[in-house]
């Protein structure tokens, strides 16, 4: 018996008519007396059929009990029984019916059935034919009521008070209803394809900044709905406020998706709401003013960020609204960061996005209503720095520590040292032609050996900073690389040979003891660069270029190299490519400081698996150290007798000076106190060979007191030390009119010192002394 129902007819707008034509059709086809459509409904706790459409006589309508509705779930043929025997129908159906269910979409009223009735007269319809019936209903229907609910709906939102607009994702508009045109001044066919944005976005000092807008997208792109306050400019120019929801949404109809937003007109508010919005200006130009970083944190995502924050992590502004504060962490730091930063201040490293981390100590300037939510107020200072400066200072006093102690052991060494070497050279020169080769020789080993430990005392005093503070002179670029070595050469001996590729007479504008700093951090470097087993092939190459402006300073090694990525920021503080532990990453930054603080500038450069070089320029001197030490082979000017005061707690150089100066009348003092009495009884000195660090008296005061009683002696001092010098004594030494002798020296320079003070004093000429009688 098929029959084809064409159900494609149902789509005209007169539905309703072409069902009841439809359903005519097949009641005449099945030889029905009656036939009906009704589709569910629950009203006053009753299940209550509706009916879309009846065929033939009238029949009373069929109500169901709530407690049925169980059944319409059950199997036919009993359906149609069970119904019949428990709905209550009215008695006036005598005849028997046939029920099929029919399945529609989409819901209504929490119900997605419809009941088709059949009274028939005869045999019942074939189940097939049924069958073929419900399915062609079903499709009519639920496009019958998805239409029906589309026009129902775009009826509705067109009626509505309220803007409502619907966007794809990318924002460009597609529906508009009047209320939203009345808004905004513009016209459905104006707005098509363009954004809200695009159209109502204030071209000139807007309320609202990027960064908004920017935060606006981000929450719907993550699939949460925005609800705030909006101003805009319709389409007259006249600025509007609007409290707006926007929300996304997707359907399953062609896959469309987008936002969905209503407006509501703030007009009558825009007063209130312009104050708001300018207060909210000024909070936000208040923070963009703080020096500090500073960001408005809401559920850890940053909604704002002042330039100075976006500074700090190396981004634009675009590049942070939106993001979790913690992806900007050190990953190292990061769960500290969790843990500490809302119970008070936390410091932690920064990630830039090119570029070394940066330090930040981050705090909580507590909880604010933003936007109309809970959010906080998260300022960020940035420390690096501050612990650049920290980190320079320790070492400082390290150094100025290992300098003191340094100073004092090159103290106590040089007071023996220097009778042991007056000694051996008075020894040299009064026995050295009776000497046999072999004795000659053990003797002048032994000078060599003191002559030696005097250097490495001097060198290490330079190094850890004794060395004159104040501007930049004239230092001897030979003599500063060759202590530096002397320095280093523990830790390159066992890595690789040395080349010194330079010769004296080349000078620079520096400070000695920062120059030698700055050679031993780069020596010290190349020699770790290097990690071959073998010393063979290994070498360290030191070299001197001399221009007529500048002198050049080049180490070279046949270390690993740097890699390609690491050298933008070699000099960057806290940059290291070295392991965890084994550097700071401050060296090379406080190297190109103290070069660049003489006017000078160091580069690198570097190839991987080849090695590194290392260039210091530094200012050219056309001067000589004005402190360069006096030659130990000048001998003894022709000069007359003098007389001599020695001050000198040290018996044993006292001793030995009294040999050394035989030639002279020698008149000694083992403490300051003593020697002002000599002053007060005696008669004139030429010279007052005076130490400068003495346990009663020290030298410096022991002059101003021995000028007070004989003013002519301020000409007529020499000073000896040992190298423990105080700044105080510093400054004394750099003022005084006297001259300086460095323990230990040998007998020469002391007698041409002291013959030098005597000329100094009288003007150029040595005057003989009476004898006394």
């Amino acid at each position: 018996m098929g029959k084809t129902f064409a159900t494609d007819r149902l789509e005209a707008q007169d539905f309703s008519e072409r069902l009841r034509a439809f359903l005519e059709e097949v009641r005449t086809s099945l030889n029905a007396r009656w036939l009906g459509l009704a589709e569910l409904s629950v009203e006053n706790g009753v299940l209550q059929p509706i009916w879309s459409g009846t065929a033939g006589a009238e029949v009373p309508l069929v109500t169901l009990a709530l407690s049925d509705m169980e059944l319409l779930g059950a199997a036919a043929p009993s359906l149609s029984e069970r119904v019949l025997g428990m709905a209550g129908l009215a008695a006036a159906l005598a005849a028997s019916f046939t029920v099929v269910r029919l399945a529609v979409t989409p819901k209504l009223a929490g119900f997605d059935d419809s009941l088709l009735f059949i009274a028939h007269v005869g045999p019942a319809p074939e189940a097939s034919l049924l069958t073929e019936l419900a399915e062609s209903l079903s499709v009519a229907l639920s496009r019958a009521r998805r239409a029906r609910l589309a026009c129902t709906l775009c009826s509705a939102v067109e009626q509505a008070g309220d803007a409502f607009e619907l966007s794809d994702r990318e924002g460009r508009l597609f529906f508009v209803n009047r209320a939203w045109q009345r808004l905004t001044g513009f016209d459905a066919g104006e707005v098509l394809g363009r954004t809200a944005g695009q159209l109502l976005r204030e071209p000139d000092a807007p309320l609202h900044d990027a960064a908004f807008y920017q935060f606006t997208m981000a929450e719907l792109h993550a699939g949460r709905p925005w609800l705030g306050a909006l101003s805009g400019r319709g389409k007259d120019g006249q600025r509007f406020f609007a409290e707006v929801h926007v929300a996304p949404f997707s359907t399953s109809i062609e896959g469309v998706s987008g936002h969905v937003a209503v407006r509501r007109d703030l007009s009558h508010r825009s007063q209130r709401d312009a104050a708001l919005a300018m207060a909210h200006r000024e909070f936000r130009a208040v923070l963009s003013s703080i020096t500090d970083g500073a960001s408005v944190v809401r559920e850890g995502r940053i909604y704002f960020a002042n330039a100075a924050f976006t500074a700090i992590v190396g981004r634009t502004e675009e590049q942070v609204i939106g993001r979790a504060y913690a992806d900007f962490i050190h990953p190292e730091d990061r769960e500290q960061f969790l843990k500490e930063h809302e119970r008070g201040v936390t410091r932690v490293r920064v990630l830039p996005q090119a570029g070394p981390p940066r330090f930040v100590e981050i705090s909580s300037a507590g909880e604010i209503s933003f936007e109309g939510k809970p959010a906080s107020i998260v300022l960020s200072r940035d420390t690096t720095d501050y612990q650049l400066a920290r980190e320079e200072l320790s070492r400082s006093e390290k150094l100025s520590a290992l300098g003191s102690l340094a100073a004092g052991v090159a103290h106590e060494i040089n007071n023996p040292l220097a009778y042991v070497a007056l000694n051996l050279d008075l020894l040299r020169s009064r026995a050295g032609q009776t000497l046999d080769a072999e004795n000659r020789d053990a003797l002048d080993e032994a000078i060599e050996g003191v002559r030696r430990m005097r250097e490495i005392a001097s060198e290490l005093r330079t190094f850890t900073g004794s060395d004159r503070p104040g501007p930049p002179e004239p230092v001897d670029v030979a003599k500063a690389i060759t202590s530096a070595l002397n320095i280093a050469q523990n830790e390159i001996r066992q890595r690789a040979q040395i080349v010194r590729d330079f010769r004296g007479g080349a000078y620079v504008l520096a400070r000695e003891g920062a120059l030698v700093q700055v050679l031993v951090n780069v020596l010290v470097n190349a020699a770790q660069a290097i990690t071959a087993p073998s010393i063979d092939n290994q070498w360290i190459r030191v070299s001197v270029e001399e221009s007529e402006a500048s002198v050049e300073i080049v180490v070279t090694d046949t270390g690993s190299g740097i890699p390609e990525s690491v050298l933008p920021h070699l000099f960057d503080p806290f940059s290291t490519s070295k392991r965890r532990g084994e550097g700071s990453g401050l060296g090379l930054a406080i190297c190109r400081r103290i070069v660049q603080g003489f006017g000078g500038r160091i580069l690198v450069s570097s190839t991987v698996g080849t090695g590194t070089s290392v260039s210091i320029e530094l200012p050219r001197s056309t001067g000589s150290p004005s402190l360069a030490p006096l030659s130990p082979g000048i001998r003894r000017a022709t000069g007359r007798r003098l007389r001599v005061l020695v001050v000198d707690d040290e018996r044993l150089i006292v001793r030995v000076l009294t040999r050394v100066l035989e030639g002279h009348e020698i008149v000694v003092a083992d403490d300051g106190a003593f020697a002002l009495k000599v002053l007060e009884q005696s008669e004139p000195f030429d010279v007052i060979l005076c130490d400068l660090m003495m346990p009663r008296l020290p030298g410096p005061q022991f002059y101003a007191e021995a000028c007070r009683l004989q003013p002519r002696l301020a000409s007529r001092f020499v000073f000896m030390t040992g190298g423990a010098i105080t700044p105080s004594s510093k400054d004394f030494l750099r003022n005084v009119r006297g001259g300086v002798l460095w323990k230990p020296f040998d007998p020469w320079t002391a007698l041409e010192c002291i013959e030098q003070a005597a000329r100094r004093a009288e003007g150029g000429a040595v005057q003989p002394l009476q004898a006394k009688k």
